[in-house]
């Protein structure tokens, strides 16, 4: 969509001779983004694709709206998110996954005398470790003789048992978790992402004058591009609406406070970040013609998948409204 400089704008590197590639998008593809940018060097382009642009697909907020929404590859999305329950005895957490719907024990080995997985795994991954670990010489018909003793008395068990194999030297200990949630301290902060989406559009649709003016502009591209800390609540979640409804869009908000830009950030017109970002002068924002409005809305509308929409929209202080469609 855009391509007006001569150097990136994260990090300044020369790209004269013209962005080349796809270019950036700007909201992630795996969330529905079609907005593309060209004046992001390739380096950036690598760092935000192997690091910041999965945020998007790790935060649960998101993947319950792509799941209401019907969105593709939710599933995948969900199994590729991290879990946790805790042992019913011992209330020790434990890592788990999601495969097919259904959540189980994420296989561990610990060494050649500890192996931890789901019971759904023991005819596979548990009997091949076993063979390979404990197999004493057996023939293949002796090895699966114990084995099938070993899985009856196991199932036979009570939860906190441990059954045991004197002619192989195992012993299974039957475990059970209880109150599974997502391991929030592996999910990563969506914060960086929200910068970068807010650093670029605040780069190509706002005058140059408010850039320069906004104190933690360019806290916002440290933030995105080399994971400097922003200052305390500068990005906050803030949902919008307070009903539980989903729609095909994300937008994109500026509006005129003061000393100060107010911006939201609002993924499939529900899940919201909001920044508060004082200025050194007061904030006027305008429309292509110069004209003073309070609010302007960039809209990525991808409910028809063969043609989707970017829409601007300006609010003037009159409250009349003004929108201009763009092409995908």
């Amino acid at each position: 969509m855009f391509n007006f400089f001569t150097k990136c704008i994260f990090c300044d590197k020369d790209i004269s001779n013209g962005a080349k590639g796809v270019g950036e998008h700007i909201i992630p593809e795996s969330i529905g983004g079609f907005w593309r940018i060209y004046d992001v060097c390739s380096e950036c382009m690598l760092y935000f694709g192997n690091s910041i642009d999965s945020f998007g697909i790790k935060n649960p907020l998101l993947l319950k709206s792509m799941e209401l929404l019907k969105l593709p590859k939710v599933d995948k999305y969900y199994n590729n998110m991290p879990y946790i329950a805790l042992d019913k005895l011992t209330n020790e957490k434990v890592k788990m996954i999601r495969r097919e719907g259904k959540y189980k024990t994420k296989t561990i080995v610990k060494d050649d005398k500890s192996f931890e997985c789901s019971e759904n795994d023991i005819e596979t991954l548990g009997v091949k470790w076993i063979k390979e670990n404990h197999n004493s010489n057996l023939s293949p018909n002796e090895f699966k003789i114990e084995i099938d003793k070993l899985k009856s008395a196991y199932f036979s068990s009570n939860i906190g048992d441990t059954v045991y194999s004197k002619t192989l030297g195992i012993g299974l200990k039957r475990k059970q978790t209880h109150k599974l949630e997502y391991d929030n301290e592996r999910i990563p902060d969506i914060t960086p992402l929200i910068s970068k989406i807010l650093f670029s559009a605040i780069h190509y649709f706002l005058p140059l004058q408010i850039t320069g003016s906004l104190i933690d502009y360019w806290s916002l591209r440290d933030n995105a591009r080399y994971a400097k800390p922003l200052r305390n609540f500068l990005i906050n979640e803030c949902n919008l609406r307070t009903n539980d409804t989903r729609y095909g869009f994300h937008r994109i908000r500026f509006e005129n406070s003061g000393h100060a830009l107010l911006s939201d950030i609002t993924f499939f017109g529900y899940d919201n970040w909001r920044a508060y970002l004082p200025s050194n002068t007061d904030v006027k924002i305008f429309d292509e013609n110069n004209h003073e409005v309070e609010v302007i809305n960039l809209y990525l509308d991808f409910r028809d998948a063969k043609n989707k929409l970017k829409v601007i929209s300006f609010i003037y202080k009159n409250k009349e409204y003004r929108e201009i469609i763009l092409s995908a």
